[in-house]
């Protein structure tokens, strides 16, 4: 299995303040492969691990399959203060169409639960993955 990339938000002070924010990620994957594009979890500035976000709708891939699991993800950052340690994640998984080469788009949006009331946070995420 590959892992594309992991994105998080840590420390929930600044995360529940935060209005709806976009983030664009670019990578290339094999052709026929199953790759890990996406793991978001929520902590504290303590490294509190909070629900992890949840995605809206049911996005999908023009050339492509998504998956969505909740699974424990080492973080690793170095230097960050919770590097090292194992977050409940939402995990995004992307798997090419059989045959398909080139370059396939789509965005998936997340939002979580603020510590201020009720209201929600959220993101989305744009991803241009090229498949070779």
């Amino acid at each position: 299995m590959n892992r594309f990339f992991m994105a998080l938000c840590a420390g929930m002070a600044a995360c529940a303040s935060l209005p709806a924010f976009a983030e664009t990620f670019s990578g290339t994957v094999r052709a026929g492969s199953t790759t890990v594009v996406s793991s978001r979890f929520i902590s504290t500035a303590g490294c509190d691990n909070w629900a992890p976000p949840e995605v809206q709708g049911k996005p999908t891939a023009p050339n492509g399959r998504l998956t969505f699991s909740i699974e424990r993800v080492p973080f690793v950052s170095q230097g960050h203060p919770c590097n090292g340690m194992s977050m409940v994640s939402m995990v995004v998984r992307y798997t090419p169409n059989k045959g398909f080469r080139g370059v396939d788009r789509f965005s998936i949006n997340y939002t979580w639960d603020r510590d201020d009331g009720g209201r929600k946070g959220g993101i989305s995420d744009d991803f241009v993955i090229e498949v070779k």
